[in-house]
């Protein structure tokens, strides 16, 4: 360790003194100095020795007045702030926590650096803050958060009672025969005062196509007379077969709100009581929201309402479709003979008219077998069938879960 030789040489000053080396040194002498337990001379800053003191270390340390002549603020004001050594502790601006962590003297939402931030009004009490949201129909896609990550979603609107689709029965398999005509070769008045009965000609005409029998009617034949022996009849009533319901409404709400940002209370730097939060983007609103789970309604000035929900438990349905019936009938049914061949001949151009034959009264058709040249189709009876449907009722309902109500400005 350096003696200290108490005489003061040219250059130095009165308060330094020579040391073994030669050089200057602090004069140890008065109130205005002492030697440290390691060889350092302190200084008192204050006028008294404390934990702020400066020191001049002779072992070359950090702490106090450095053997550069440059003097620092000791240790224990320097932990926990100065990390670089710059008198700061960062040199980026942390934009939401009220600090100026870059000690420019601007906090927050007054730094430059929070560019992608703004001042937005407090949230009420009881309220959580600040969320920005999106809405579109449910189970669409949602758009990245402005500041990156994914977006909570959430629902609005629930859904209705089902919108049922409504039954039906179609009626298959119902059939009618077509009515019995029968016929007397060479009478014009169907054979009467005989005691044999008319031919039945039924199945040679029930086809619906235009045909001529003449197998049925004997060779030189110049009188025939028809008439209905039996009018139609259901022969098979078809069955009802339910049509499958369902309903079109299936989307348990009606609106999907996809929420960013997170519970957080807001940086400074904003004036009027507001606070500084990230801005917003595209398609998330430019309004700022705060959201509760026990609130029912919007605290004043924060008027645009989602009530939303995490889920819901759908219990909607539609009951079965069921028939009762078919009711048939069979309406209709006739034969009309021509005078010519090919079912043609109208009653025009020196043809005789057409007959038709359409109920149990005799028909005299005796005058289109002129020229050997006749035909005659039959007209097919309608069948007129129906079922009457049941169900297809709603039933259940949406009970939406997990209520959060969004409120924005």
């Amino acid at each position: 360790m350096p003696v200290p030789i108490r005489r003061t040489f040219a250059g130095c000053a009165a308060l330094f003194v020579v040391v073994s080396s030669g050089g200057c040194g602090l004069d140890l002498s008065g109130s205005n100095g002492s030697l440290d337990d390691d060889g350092g001379i302190t200084i008192p800053v204050d006028g008294s020795a404390g934990a702020n003191d400066a020191s001049r270390d002779a072992a070359g340390g950090s702490d106090g007045a450095s053997l550069d002549g440059a003097i620092h603020q000791d240790a224990g004001v320097d932990s926990g702030h100065d990390a670089g050594g710059d008198g700061c502790a960062s040199s980026v601006e942390n934009c939401d926590n009220g600090v100026d962590d870059d000690c420019d003297g601007l906090v927050d939402c007054a730094d430059p650096m929070c560019g992608g931030f703004e001042c937005v009004p407090a949230a009420p009490s009881g309220w959580t803050g600040y969320f920005r949201v999106a809405t579109g129909g449910e189970s669409s896609t949602a758009a990245a958060c402005p500041t990156g990550g994914a977006a909570t979603t959430l629902y609005a609107n629930p859904a209705g009672a089902a919108d049922c689709t409504t039954c039906s029965c179609p009626v298959t398999g119902a059939e009618c025969s077509p009515p019995s005509i029968g016929c007397v070769a060479g009478s014009a008045t169907c054979g009467a005062g005989s005691t044999l009965p008319p031919a039945d000609w039924t199945s040679s005409l029930d086809n619906g196509a235009c045909d001529m029998p003449t197998a049925l009617l004997p060779p030189m034949t110049t009188s025939l007379s028809c008439e209905i022996t039996r009018p139609t009849a259901v022969t098979a009533a078809g069955s009802c077969t339910p049509s499958a319901v369902s309903f079109a409404n299936t989307a348990k709400f009606a609106t999907q709100v996809d929420v960013c940002g997170a519970a957080i209370p807001g940086g400074g730097g904003c004036s009027g009581g507001n606070v500084c939060v990230p801005k917003s983007g595209a398609p998330y609103s430019t309004t700022v929201c705060v959201e509760s789970a026990a609130a029912t309604s919007c605290p004043p000035n924060w008027g645009t309402s989602y009530p939303t929900y995490t889920s819901a438990n759908d219990t909607r349905a539609c009951t079965q479709c069921e028939c009762t019936g078919p009711t048939t009938s069979c309406t209709g049914g006739s034969y009309t003979f021509f005078d010519l061949d090919g079912c043609a001949g109208d009653g025009t151009g020196g043809t005789s008219a057409p007959v038709t034959i359409s109920s149990s009264a005799c028909a005299n058709v005796s005058a289109l077998l002129d020229d050997g040249s006749w035909s005659a189709k039959a007209t097919l009876p309608a069948v007129s069938t129906s079922c009457t449907p049941s169900g297809g009722v709603a039933m259940g309902s949406v009970s939406p879960m997990g209520a959060m109500l969004i409120c924005c400005q």
